[in-house]
């Protein structure tokens, strides 16, 4: 059975990655042409190209919560905010998770929802672990 699944992320994200991810951003870049092995991994992911602006029916998950959120990263501070909803997005939405922002952000507040569930999952990043908002912790 199809459903779309959606997250929201605000992270600080590490000097040495915001290069790369200011190019994926502005469309300069695809995943597999970044310079660092973390996105060229993401790459070879099934749906990686759909990451961070799909919107396919945003509604659908997030009932008009971050219909206008622009893909945003503020290369001073490292601030990156965007929200996207992918249709059969599960399995690229949790790699982007604990493989890609739990190596590139400093830290992150991250929340996934799919349009089965009664509620979002809360996720926080900080120093590599990713922490689950019933306190469960995934060390990379």
């Amino acid at each position: 059975m199809s459903t779309y699944r959606g997250m929201y992320v605000k992270a600080i994200i590490k000097k040495e990655y915001r290069s790369d991810l200011e190019g994926v951003i502005n469309k300069e870049l695809a995943w597999e042409d970044c310079a660092n092995k973390v996105f060229r991994d993401l790459a070879n992911q099934t749906r990686a190209e759909m990451l961070p602006f799909c919107l396919e029916s945003i509604n659908t998950v997030w009932d008009n919560k971050y219909a206008q959120l622009p893909v945003t990263l503020d290369m001073q501070y490292g601030i990156l905010e965007f929200a996207n909803t992918i249709k059969n997005g599960g399995d690229i939405i949790m790699y982007f998770i604990f493989n890609t922002l739990a190596t590139i952000a400093e830290t992150a507040h991250i929340e996934v929802l799919d349009e089965q569930w009664n509620t979002s999952k809360k996720y926080e990043v900080k120093s590599g672990c990713v922490e689950s908002s019933k306190g469960n912790l995934y060390y990379i």
